[in-house]
Protein backbone atom coordinates (compact mmCIF):
# COMPACT_ATOMS: atom_id res chain seq x y z
CA UNK A 1 0.00 0.00 0.00
CA UNK A 2 1.39 3.40 -0.99
CA UNK A 3 1.96 5.87 1.82
CA UNK A 4 0.45 9.33 1.95
CA UNK A 5 3.76 11.00 1.09
CA UNK A 6 4.22 8.81 -1.98
CA UNK A 7 0.67 9.52 -3.17
CA UNK A 8 1.29 13.24 -2.75
CA UNK A 9 4.53 13.09 -4.72
CA UNK A 10 2.91 11.05 -7.49
CA UNK A 11 0.19 13.69 -7.96
CA UNK A 12 2.39 16.72 -7.33
CA UNK A 13 2.44 18.01 -10.90
CA UNK A 14 -1.32 17.75 -11.37
CA UNK A 15 -1.93 19.39 -8.00
CA UNK A 16 0.48 22.24 -8.80
CA UNK A 17 -1.20 22.85 -12.18
CA UNK A 18 -4.66 22.92 -10.64
CA UNK A 19 -3.77 25.41 -7.93
CA UNK A 20 -2.10 27.62 -10.52
CA UNK A 21 -5.34 27.62 -12.51
CA UNK A 22 -7.26 28.51 -9.34
CA UNK A 23 -5.01 31.44 -8.49
CA UNK A 24 -7.55 33.99 -9.77
CA UNK A 25 -10.67 32.17 -8.57
CA UNK A 26 -11.51 34.69 -5.86
CA UNK A 27 -10.99 37.71 -8.12
CA UNK A 28 -13.12 36.20 -10.89
CA UNK A 29 -15.91 35.38 -8.44
CA UNK A 30 -15.97 38.88 -6.95
CA UNK A 31 -15.85 40.55 -10.36
CA UNK A 32 -18.67 38.34 -11.61
CA UNK A 33 -20.85 39.31 -8.64
CA UNK A 34 -20.14 43.03 -9.23
CA UNK A 35 -20.92 42.78 -12.94
CA UNK A 36 -24.11 40.82 -12.25
CA UNK A 37 -25.40 43.41 -9.79
CA UNK A 38 -24.47 46.27 -12.14
CA UNK A 39 -26.16 44.57 -15.10
CA UNK A 40 -29.32 44.02 -13.06
CA UNK A 41 -29.41 47.71 -12.09
CA UNK A 42 -28.87 48.82 -15.70
CA UNK A 43 -31.59 46.42 -16.85
CA UNK A 44 -34.07 47.97 -14.41
CA UNK A 45 -33.03 51.44 -15.57
CA UNK A 46 -33.62 50.45 -19.18
CA UNK A 47 -37.13 49.20 -18.36
CA UNK A 48 -37.94 52.54 -16.72
CA UNK A 49 -36.60 54.49 -19.69
CA UNK A 50 -38.62 52.36 -22.10
CA UNK A 51 -41.81 53.06 -20.17
CA UNK A 52 -41.00 56.76 -20.24
CA UNK A 53 -40.24 56.60 -23.97
CA UNK A 54 -43.59 54.95 -24.69
CA UNK A 55 -45.37 57.74 -22.83
CA UNK A 56 -43.41 60.44 -24.68
CA UNK A 57 -44.11 58.76 -28.03
CA UNK A 58 -47.83 58.83 -27.33
CA UNK A 59 -47.57 62.49 -26.29
CA UNK A 60 -45.69 63.39 -29.49
CA UNK A 61 -48.29 61.55 -31.59
CA UNK A 62 -51.09 63.45 -29.87
CA UNK A 63 -49.35 66.77 -30.50
CA UNK A 64 -48.89 65.86 -34.17
CA UNK A 65 -52.59 65.01 -34.47
CA UNK A 66 -53.49 68.37 -32.89
CA UNK A 67 -51.19 70.17 -35.37
CA UNK A 68 -52.73 68.30 -38.30
CA UNK A 69 -56.22 69.25 -37.16
CA UNK A 70 -55.19 72.90 -36.76
CA UNK A 71 -53.82 73.04 -40.32
CA UNK A 72 -56.77 71.27 -41.92
CA UNK A 73 -60.50 71.56 -41.56
CA UNK A 74 -61.79 70.81 -38.08
CA UNK A 75 -64.18 72.36 -35.59
CA UNK A 76 -61.32 73.96 -33.71
CA UNK A 77 -59.70 75.23 -36.92
CA UNK A 78 -62.99 76.66 -38.15
CA UNK A 79 -63.54 78.46 -34.84
CA UNK A 80 -60.02 79.93 -34.95
CA UNK A 81 -60.59 81.04 -38.57
CA UNK A 82 -63.80 82.88 -37.67
CA UNK A 83 -61.94 84.64 -34.84
CA UNK A 84 -58.94 85.40 -37.05
CA UNK A 85 -56.56 83.38 -34.83
CA UNK A 86 -55.78 80.42 -37.08
CA UNK A 87 -52.12 81.41 -37.65
CA UNK A 88 -51.59 81.82 -33.92
CA UNK A 89 -53.22 78.41 -33.28
CA UNK A 90 -51.00 76.74 -35.88
CA UNK A 91 -47.87 78.41 -34.44
CA UNK A 92 -48.82 77.26 -30.93
CA UNK A 93 -49.45 73.66 -32.05
CA UNK A 94 -46.17 73.60 -34.01
CA UNK A 95 -44.22 74.77 -30.94
CA UNK A 96 -45.85 72.11 -28.72
CA UNK A 97 -45.25 69.37 -31.26
CA UNK A 98 -41.62 70.47 -31.74
CA UNK A 99 -41.00 70.33 -28.00
CA UNK A 100 -42.67 66.91 -27.65
CA UNK A 101 -40.70 65.59 -30.64
CA UNK A 102 -37.36 66.78 -29.23
CA UNK A 103 -38.16 65.28 -25.81
CA UNK A 104 -39.00 61.98 -27.48
CA UNK A 105 -35.72 62.01 -29.42
CA UNK A 106 -33.74 62.67 -26.26
CA UNK A 107 -35.46 59.73 -24.57
CA UNK A 108 -34.65 57.52 -27.57
CA UNK A 109 -30.99 58.49 -27.39
CA UNK A 110 -30.95 57.62 -23.66
CA UNK A 111 -32.55 54.26 -24.37
CA UNK A 112 -30.00 53.54 -27.08
CA UNK A 113 -27.11 54.44 -24.78
CA UNK A 114 -28.40 52.34 -21.91
CA UNK A 115 -29.15 49.46 -24.29
CA UNK A 116 -25.59 49.58 -25.57
CA UNK A 117 -24.26 49.66 -22.01
CA UNK A 118 -26.46 46.70 -21.08
CA UNK A 119 -25.21 44.72 -24.08
CA UNK A 120 -21.60 45.38 -23.07
CA UNK A 121 -22.27 44.34 -19.48
CA UNK A 122 -24.12 41.22 -20.60
CA UNK A 123 -21.22 40.16 -22.81
CA UNK A 124 -18.76 40.74 -19.98
CA UNK A 125 -21.00 38.88 -17.55
CA UNK A 126 -21.20 35.91 -19.92
CA UNK A 127 -17.43 35.88 -20.26
CA UNK A 128 -16.96 35.97 -16.48
CA UNK A 129 -19.60 33.29 -16.02
CA UNK A 130 -17.70 31.02 -18.39
CA UNK A 131 -14.54 31.70 -16.40
CA UNK A 132 -16.35 31.01 -13.15
CA UNK A 133 -17.77 27.75 -14.49
CA UNK A 134 -14.27 26.80 -15.59
CA UNK A 135 -12.99 27.56 -12.08
CA UNK A 136 -15.77 25.43 -10.59
CA UNK A 137 -14.76 22.59 -12.89
CA UNK A 138 -11.13 22.93 -11.82
CA UNK A 139 -12.19 23.09 -8.17
CA UNK A 140 -14.11 19.84 -8.66
CA UNK A 141 -11.02 18.22 -10.19
CA UNK A 142 -8.91 19.42 -7.26
CA UNK A 143 -11.38 18.12 -4.69
CA UNK A 144 -11.52 14.79 -6.52
CA UNK A 145 -7.71 14.64 -6.48
CA UNK A 146 -7.65 15.35 -2.74
CA UNK A 147 -10.29 12.69 -2.09
CA UNK A 148 -8.25 10.19 -4.07
CA UNK A 149 -4.98 11.01 -2.32
CA UNK A 150 -6.53 10.94 1.15
CA UNK A 151 -8.73 7.93 0.47
CA UNK A 152 -6.58 5.72 2.71
CA UNK A 153 -6.15 6.71 6.39
CA UNK A 154 -2.71 7.81 7.47
CA UNK A 155 -1.52 7.47 11.06
CA UNK A 156 0.64 10.58 10.91
CA UNK A 157 -2.37 12.91 10.51
CA UNK A 158 -4.76 13.67 13.34
CA UNK A 159 -7.09 16.47 12.26
CA UNK A 160 -7.81 15.24 8.73
CA UNK A 161 -9.32 11.85 9.72
CA UNK A 162 -11.32 13.58 12.44
CA UNK A 163 -12.78 16.12 10.01
CA UNK A 164 -13.52 13.39 7.46
CA UNK A 165 -15.41 11.31 10.04
CA UNK A 166 -17.28 14.41 11.21
CA UNK A 167 -18.30 15.27 7.65
CA UNK A 168 -19.53 11.72 7.00
CA UNK A 169 -21.55 11.88 10.21
CA UNK A 170 -23.22 15.13 9.17
CA UNK A 171 -24.04 13.70 5.74
CA UNK A 172 -25.64 10.59 7.27
CA UNK A 173 -27.68 12.67 9.72
CA UNK A 174 -28.85 15.00 6.96
CA UNK A 175 -29.99 12.07 4.82
CA UNK A 176 -31.84 10.53 7.78
CA UNK A 177 -33.52 13.83 8.66
CA UNK A 178 -34.53 14.41 5.04
CA UNK A 179 -36.13 10.97 4.88
CA UNK A 180 -38.01 11.54 8.16
CA UNK A 181 -39.12 15.00 7.06
CA UNK A 182 -41.03 13.50 4.14
CA UNK A 183 -42.58 10.94 6.47
CA UNK A 184 -43.75 13.68 8.82
CA UNK A 185 -45.24 15.66 5.95
CA UNK A 186 -47.12 12.62 4.60
CA UNK A 187 -48.38 11.81 8.09
CA UNK A 188 -49.52 15.37 8.68
CA UNK A 189 -51.40 15.38 5.38
CA UNK A 190 -53.25 12.18 6.24
CA UNK A 191 -54.08 13.36 9.76
CA UNK A 192 -55.59 16.55 8.36
CA UNK A 193 -57.73 14.47 6.01
CA UNK A 194 -58.78 12.25 8.95
CA UNK A 195 -59.92 15.25 10.97
CA UNK A 196 -61.95 16.50 8.03
CA UNK A 197 -63.57 13.08 7.58
CA UNK A 198 -64.30 12.79 11.31
CA UNK A 199 -65.95 16.20 11.29
CA UNK A 200 -68.02 15.15 8.30
CA UNK A 201 -69.08 11.88 9.99
CA UNK A 202 -70.03 13.75 13.16
CA UNK A 203 -72.21 16.17 11.20
CA UNK A 204 -73.96 13.30 9.39
CA UNK A 205 -74.50 11.45 12.69
CA UNK A 206 -76.13 14.49 14.27
CA UNK A 207 -78.36 14.91 11.24
CA UNK A 208 -79.43 11.24 11.45
CA UNK A 209 -80.18 11.49 15.18
CA UNK A 210 -82.05 14.79 14.97
CA UNK A 211 -83.94 14.04 11.76
CA UNK A 212 -87.72 14.33 12.08
CA UNK A 213 -89.44 12.11 9.45
CA UNK A 214 -92.68 13.21 7.84
CA UNK A 215 -94.94 10.37 8.94
CA UNK A 216 -98.47 11.22 10.01
CA UNK A 217 -98.98 7.75 11.50
CA UNK A 218 -95.65 7.60 13.33
CA UNK A 219 -95.29 3.85 12.98
CA UNK A 220 -91.83 3.58 11.34
CA UNK A 221 -88.82 3.17 13.64
CA UNK A 222 -86.51 4.82 11.11
CA UNK A 223 -86.96 6.80 7.92
CA UNK A 224 -85.29 5.94 4.61
CA UNK A 225 -83.51 9.28 4.73
CA UNK A 226 -82.05 8.36 8.12
CA UNK A 227 -80.89 5.04 6.69
CA UNK A 228 -78.99 6.87 3.95
CA UNK A 229 -77.43 9.19 6.55
CA UNK A 230 -76.27 6.27 8.69
CA UNK A 231 -74.80 4.39 5.74
CA UNK A 232 -72.98 7.54 4.62
CA UNK A 233 -71.58 7.92 8.13
CA UNK A 234 -70.43 4.28 8.05
CA UNK A 235 -68.56 4.80 4.78
CA UNK A 236 -66.94 7.98 6.07
CA UNK A 237 -65.89 6.22 9.28
CA UNK A 238 -64.25 3.43 7.31
CA UNK A 239 -62.42 6.05 5.22
CA UNK A 240 -61.12 7.61 8.46
CA UNK A 241 -59.76 4.24 9.56
CA UNK A 242 -58.13 3.68 6.17
CA UNK A 243 -56.26 6.98 6.55
CA UNK A 244 -55.30 6.15 10.14
CA UNK A 245 -53.87 2.81 9.01
CA UNK A 246 -51.78 4.68 6.43
CA UNK A 247 -50.50 6.95 9.21
CA UNK A 248 -49.50 3.96 11.34
CA UNK A 249 -47.69 2.46 8.38
CA UNK A 250 -45.80 5.62 7.46
CA UNK A 251 -44.87 6.60 11.01
CA UNK A 252 -44.97 3.62 13.38
CA UNK A 253 -43.11 5.72 15.98
CA UNK A 254 -46.15 7.94 16.56
CA UNK A 255 -47.10 7.79 20.26
CA UNK A 256 -49.94 5.45 21.22
CA UNK A 257 -50.82 4.21 17.72
CA UNK A 258 -53.51 1.89 19.11
CA UNK A 259 -55.67 4.92 19.94
CA UNK A 260 -55.85 5.84 16.25
CA UNK A 261 -58.91 3.67 15.87
CA UNK A 262 -62.51 4.56 15.02
CA UNK A 263 -63.93 1.11 14.21
CA UNK A 264 -63.04 -1.17 17.14
CA UNK A 265 -66.11 -1.40 19.37
CA UNK A 266 -68.07 0.94 17.10
CA UNK A 267 -71.53 -0.66 17.07
CA UNK A 268 -72.84 1.84 14.54
CA UNK A 269 -70.86 0.00 11.86
CA UNK A 270 -72.84 -3.15 12.59
CA UNK A 271 -76.24 -1.67 11.82
CA UNK A 272 -78.08 -3.45 8.98
CA UNK A 273 -81.26 -2.45 7.23
CA UNK A 274 -81.87 -5.34 4.83
CA UNK A 275 -85.29 -6.91 4.35
CA UNK A 276 -87.13 -4.35 6.42
CA UNK A 277 -85.28 -5.36 9.61
CA UNK A 278 -84.53 -2.44 11.93
CA UNK A 279 -82.49 -2.68 15.11
CA UNK A 280 -84.57 -1.21 17.91
CA UNK A 281 -81.42 0.23 19.50
CA UNK A 282 -80.15 1.95 16.37
CA UNK A 283 -80.19 5.39 18.00
CA UNK A 284 -78.07 4.17 20.91
CA UNK A 285 -75.58 2.62 18.53
CA UNK A 286 -75.35 5.76 16.38
CA UNK A 287 -74.86 7.85 19.54
CA UNK A 288 -72.13 5.44 20.69
CA UNK A 289 -70.43 5.73 17.28
CA UNK A 290 -70.62 9.50 17.55
CA UNK A 291 -68.90 9.37 20.97
CA UNK A 292 -66.12 7.21 19.52
CA UNK A 293 -65.59 9.80 16.77
CA UNK A 294 -65.34 12.58 19.36
CA UNK A 295 -62.75 10.64 21.35
CA UNK A 296 -60.80 9.73 18.21
CA UNK A 297 -60.79 13.37 17.13
CA UNK A 298 -59.05 14.34 20.39
CA UNK A 299 -56.47 11.58 19.97
CA UNK A 300 -55.80 12.53 16.34
CA UNK A 301 -55.29 16.18 17.30
CA UNK A 302 -52.85 15.12 20.02
CA UNK A 303 -50.93 12.97 17.55
CA UNK A 304 -50.91 15.74 14.94
CA UNK A 305 -49.49 18.18 17.51
CA UNK A 306 -46.63 15.75 18.18
CA UNK A 307 -46.05 15.23 14.44
CA UNK A 308 -45.96 18.96 13.70
CA UNK A 309 -43.55 19.62 16.54
CA UNK A 310 -41.23 16.94 15.17
CA UNK A 311 -41.73 18.28 11.63
CA UNK A 312 -40.60 21.76 12.66
CA UNK A 313 -37.70 20.33 14.66
CA UNK A 314 -36.59 18.24 11.66
CA UNK A 315 -36.69 21.23 9.30
CA UNK A 316 -34.53 23.25 11.68
CA UNK A 317 -32.15 20.32 12.20
CA UNK A 318 -31.65 19.95 8.44
CA UNK A 319 -30.76 23.64 8.13
CA UNK A 320 -28.27 23.44 11.01
CA UNK A 321 -26.75 20.22 9.67
CA UNK A 322 -26.27 21.71 6.21
CA UNK A 323 -24.46 24.73 7.68
CA UNK A 324 -22.22 22.45 9.76
CA UNK A 325 -21.68 20.19 6.75
CA UNK A 326 -20.49 23.07 4.56
CA UNK A 327 -18.23 24.43 7.31
CA UNK A 328 -16.71 21.00 7.96
CA UNK A 329 -16.26 20.38 4.26
CA UNK A 330 -14.40 23.69 3.91
CA UNK A 331 -12.23 22.89 6.93
CA UNK A 332 -11.39 19.46 5.53
CA UNK A 333 -10.50 21.00 2.15
CA UNK A 334 -8.23 23.57 3.79
CA UNK A 335 -6.56 20.96 5.98
CA UNK A 336 -5.81 18.71 3.00
CA UNK A 337 -4.47 21.68 1.02
CA UNK A 338 -2.21 22.55 3.92
CA UNK A 339 -0.86 19.01 4.13
CA UNK A 340 -0.24 18.97 0.37
CA UNK A 341 1.51 22.37 0.41
CA UNK A 342 3.77 21.42 3.30
CA UNK A 343 4.81 18.22 1.54
CA UNK A 344 5.57 20.03 -1.75
CA UNK A 345 7.06 23.25 -0.37
CA UNK A 346 10.60 21.97 -0.85
CA UNK A 347 10.03 21.16 -4.52
CA UNK A 348 7.66 23.89 -5.74
CA UNK A 349 8.08 26.53 -3.09
CA UNK A 350 5.18 28.25 -1.37
CA UNK A 351 1.90 28.18 -3.33
CA UNK A 352 0.31 31.36 -4.72
CA UNK A 353 -1.13 33.57 -2.01
CA UNK A 354 -4.62 33.50 -3.45
CA UNK A 355 -4.63 29.71 -3.68
CA UNK A 356 -3.81 29.34 0.02
CA UNK A 357 -6.75 31.47 1.09
CA UNK A 358 -9.08 29.70 3.47
CA UNK A 359 -12.23 28.57 1.72
CA UNK A 360 -15.29 28.84 3.95
CA UNK A 361 -15.10 28.96 7.69
CA UNK A 362 -15.81 26.79 10.64
CA UNK A 363 -18.72 27.33 12.96
CA UNK A 364 -18.78 30.82 14.41
CA UNK A 365 -19.12 29.66 18.02
CA UNK A 366 -16.57 26.98 18.90
CA UNK A 367 -18.23 26.47 22.29
CA UNK A 368 -21.62 25.66 20.74
CA UNK A 369 -22.43 21.95 20.60
CA UNK A 370 -22.45 20.37 17.14
CA UNK A 371 -25.90 20.00 15.57
CA UNK A 372 -27.48 16.59 16.06
CA UNK A 373 -30.69 15.15 14.66
CA UNK A 374 -32.60 12.85 17.00
CA UNK A 375 -35.01 10.61 15.06
CA UNK A 376 -38.32 9.68 16.68
CA UNK A 377 -37.76 6.73 19.02
CA UNK A 378 -39.94 3.69 19.47
CA UNK A 379 -41.39 4.16 22.94
CA UNK A 380 -41.75 1.31 25.41
CA UNK A 381 -45.52 1.63 25.11
CA UNK A 382 -45.40 1.14 21.34
CA UNK A 383 -43.05 -1.84 21.72
CA UNK A 384 -45.04 -3.62 24.43
CA UNK A 385 -48.60 -2.75 23.40
CA UNK A 386 -48.36 -2.55 19.63
CA UNK A 387 -51.39 -4.13 17.94
CA UNK A 388 -52.13 -4.73 14.31
CA UNK A 389 -54.27 -1.94 12.84
CA UNK A 390 -57.93 -2.80 12.19
CA UNK A 391 -58.53 -4.35 8.83
CA UNK A 392 -60.40 -2.13 6.39
CA UNK A 393 -62.42 -3.67 3.54
CA UNK A 394 -60.58 -3.17 0.26
CA UNK A 395 -63.75 -1.91 -1.42
CA UNK A 396 -63.65 1.22 0.74
CA UNK A 397 -60.56 2.68 -0.93
CA UNK A 398 -61.15 1.33 -4.43
CA UNK A 399 -63.07 4.35 -5.64
CA UNK A 400 -63.44 7.83 -4.27
CA UNK A 401 -66.95 8.04 -5.64
CA UNK A 402 -68.16 5.79 -2.84
CA UNK A 403 -67.70 8.69 -0.44
CA UNK A 404 -69.67 11.15 -2.53
CA UNK A 405 -73.11 11.79 -1.04
CA UNK A 406 -74.93 14.04 -3.52
CA UNK A 407 -78.40 13.19 -2.21
CA UNK A 408 -77.68 14.11 1.41
CA UNK A 409 -78.65 17.57 2.61
CA UNK A 410 -76.08 17.93 5.38
CA UNK A 411 -76.11 21.32 7.16
CA UNK A 412 -73.17 23.63 6.81
CA UNK A 413 -70.34 22.42 9.04
CA UNK A 414 -69.49 24.31 12.18
CA UNK A 415 -66.21 26.10 12.73
CA UNK A 416 -64.63 23.00 14.27
CA UNK A 417 -65.70 20.73 11.42
CA UNK A 418 -62.18 20.49 10.01
CA UNK A 419 -62.68 22.16 6.61
CA UNK A 420 -60.55 25.08 7.79
CA UNK A 421 -57.64 22.77 8.65
CA UNK A 422 -54.35 23.32 6.85
CA UNK A 423 -51.37 21.05 6.51
CA UNK A 424 -48.11 22.03 8.17
CA UNK A 425 -46.63 23.07 4.79
CA UNK A 426 -49.60 25.40 4.20
CA UNK A 427 -49.59 26.86 7.69
CA UNK A 428 -47.22 29.61 8.82
CA UNK A 429 -47.98 29.29 12.52
CA UNK A 430 -44.47 28.02 13.29
CA UNK A 431 -42.26 31.11 13.14
CA UNK A 432 -39.07 29.45 14.37
CA UNK A 433 -38.36 25.70 14.29
CA UNK A 434 -37.90 24.10 17.74
CA UNK A 435 -34.40 23.15 18.76
CA UNK A 436 -35.35 19.91 20.49
CA UNK A 437 -37.65 16.98 19.62
CA UNK A 438 -41.02 16.77 21.39
CA UNK A 439 -41.53 14.86 24.58
CA UNK A 440 -43.77 11.82 24.55
CA UNK A 441 -47.32 12.99 25.32
CA UNK A 442 -49.45 11.62 28.12
CA UNK A 443 -51.59 8.57 27.28
CA UNK A 444 -54.66 9.77 25.37
CA UNK A 445 -58.21 8.61 25.89
CA UNK A 446 -58.98 5.17 24.54
CA UNK A 447 -61.45 5.08 21.69
CA UNK A 448 -62.73 1.65 22.73
CA UNK A 449 -65.73 2.23 24.92
CA UNK A 450 -67.82 -0.21 26.83
CA UNK A 451 -69.99 -2.61 24.92
CA UNK A 452 -72.95 -1.79 27.09
CA UNK A 453 -75.34 0.89 25.88
CA UNK A 454 -77.34 3.30 27.96
CA UNK A 455 -80.22 0.82 28.35
CA UNK A 456 -77.99 -1.85 29.84
CA UNK A 457 -77.99 -4.12 26.81
CA UNK A 458 -74.72 -5.76 25.82
CA UNK A 459 -73.47 -6.20 22.28
CA UNK A 460 -70.82 -8.43 20.80
CA UNK A 461 -70.59 -6.85 17.38
CA UNK A 462 -67.42 -8.00 15.56
CA UNK A 463 -64.84 -5.49 14.45
CA UNK A 464 -65.19 -6.12 10.72
CA UNK A 465 -68.61 -4.91 9.64
CA UNK A 466 -70.17 -4.43 6.24
CA UNK A 467 -70.27 -0.69 5.43
CA UNK A 468 -72.83 -1.13 2.66
CA UNK A 469 -76.15 -2.87 2.27
CA UNK A 470 -75.27 -6.36 1.01
CA UNK A 471 -72.52 -4.94 -1.18
CA UNK A 472 -69.53 -6.50 0.55
CA UNK A 473 -68.91 -9.98 1.90
CA UNK A 474 -65.76 -10.41 3.96
CA UNK A 475 -64.14 -13.85 3.99
CA UNK A 476 -64.23 -15.65 7.34
CA UNK A 477 -61.09 -15.38 9.43
CA UNK A 478 -58.89 -18.44 9.42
Amino acid sequence: MATLDSRIQNNAQLYHRLIQDLANEHDVSMEYEDISSTRAAVSEKLKTLQVELNFLSQTAKKEYDDLHKARHFSVRSAAATLKGKKKALIAKEEAEYQQAFETEQQAKRKVDMVSSELATLSAKEKKLKDQKDHMINIRGQLEGLLDEVFAEPDGSQVLEPQLRAELLNYVDQTNLATRDLQRFRDTDHNLVQVLRSIAKAKEISKVALNYVPFDIFGTALIDDQQVMYIEACQRTTWECQRRLNIVRGILPEIPYPNTLDVVTGNHMLGLRFEGGYVDIAWKVKVQQGYNILVTAEKNVKSGMQWVRHYLGYTEGAIERLKVAQEATKASLYNERRQIFDQALSATYGPPPSSSTAQVGSTLADDDAPPPVYEPPPNSDYNTNHQQAPPEVPTTIGSSSTQLDIPHLQVPSPTTDSGRHLRTASQSSSITAPPLHPPQEPTPPTSTTSSNADQTGHSYSTPNMNNPFRSSLQLPPKQ
